[in-house]
C-alpha cells in the first residue's frame, strides 16, 4: 500500500534528497558554497528572462545595470510593469507561459 503523500510533501523530500546527493558528489550548491553564481539567459525577440542563483542584492544590481545599458545604449526604457525581480518559487509571465522555478512540472 503506498502512503498517502501530498505533492507539497514530496516536493519537499525530493528538495532535500537532491541536497543531499549535490553534496555527496561535491556539485556547488548556493546554500553551501555563498560565492556560488549562476545566470541564465532566454531571449525571443524583444523580450528577456534571466535566471540568477544568488542573493537578492545582486540581482537587483544586475537589473540596475541592465536598464542603464538599455538607456544609455540602446535608447529605450525597460517595461516597468513586466520588469522586475521574482523568487523562483513563484511564477513569471513570459511569452504567454507561466513560467516556475521550483521544478514541479506546473504549467499554465
Amino acid at each position: 500500500m503506498t502512503p498517502n503523500l501530498s505533492t507539497r510533501s514530496v516536493r519537499k523530500h525530493l528538495g532535500r534528497l537532491r541536497k543531499e546527493v549535490t553534496i555527496n558528489e561535491d556539485i556547488p550548491y548556493y546554500e553551501i558554497d555563498k560565492s556560488h553564481r549562476r545566470l541564465h539567459y532566454i531571449r525571443y525577440a524583444d523580450d528577456f528572462v534571466l535566471g540568477f542563483t544568488g542573493p537578492r542584492s545582486e540581482a537587483n544590481a544586475i537589473l540596475v545595470k541592465i536598464a542603464h545599458f538599455v538607456d544609455i545604449n540602446l535608447k529605450m526604457k525597460l517595461n516597468i510593469e513586466k520588469t522586475k525581480v521574482v523568487h523562483h518559487k513563484k511564477h513569471i509571465n513570459f511569452l504567454g507561459f507561466k513560467l516556475y522555478g521550483d521544478y514541479s512540472q506546473k504549467s499554465g
